[in-house]
């Protein structure tokens, strides 16, 4: 940490346990994005909302970056002429035709996370949290986290069953790790933490 990024979280921390003359937090005084300071990964708010907001945009841009890569990996597959699965396997599970199909399908998924993401994003980030922003609660919300969560295992479990039909012991695990996340997943989702 460099001795400016220390002086500067002291002085945060300091202002942050002081109140203002009018008994307010000092984190109200300091606006409403509060006192955010990234240092080693590390985030620092005033109150636990933009604590949430913080984690959320982190969360979204952690999707974004998973519909990016699978996005690009699958449409390169999609494209490219791939190998028929009877070559590499005596009795495959899926044609060649079914496997570009699924990695279609996966394509399609992370590609609208990809869009559900970014628009996620914009709606929620800076000054648009405020009232004229849709609350994350509700159907709203859960829709929202619903597609957001899976959509991306989706993908990855057409993924899965596409290896399937090259090496069996492999795609056959990776569909039985998939369906376990997915159950977890699942389970926080609708029972939180």
């Amino acid at each position: 940490m460099s001795p400016t990024s220390r002086g500067t979280r002291v002085q945060a921390d300091e202002a942050l346990s002081s109140s203002s003359s009018d008994g307010r937090p000092a984190s109200a005084v300091q606006g409403s994005t509060g006192a955010l300071f990234e240092n080693e990964g590390v985030a620092h708010q005033a109150n636990p909302e933009q604590r949430f907001w913080s984690w959320f945009s982190d969360y979204l841009t952690s999707v974004v970056a998973i519909a990016v890569l699978g996005g690009q990996i699958t449409f390169t597959v999609i494209v490219s002429d791939i190998a028929d699965p009877r070559a590499s396997n005596t009795a495959p599970v899926f044609d060649k035709e079914t496997v570009r199909l699924l990695i279609a399908i996966s394509w399609l998924f992370f590609t609208c996370t990809l869009g559900l993401a970014v628009i996620t994003k914009l709606l929620f980030s800076g000054d648009y949290r405020g009232a004229r922003a849709p609350k994350l609660n509700g159907l709203f919300g859960w829709t929202v986290t619903f597609l957001l969560n899976f959509l991306p295992i989706g993908a990855f479990l057409l993924l899965a069953l596409a290896a399937a039909a090259y090496v069996p012991v492999v795609g056959w695990f990776g569909t039985g790790f998939v369906s376990l996340f997915t159950l977890a997943v699942s389970f926080f989702w609708i029972f939180g933490w």
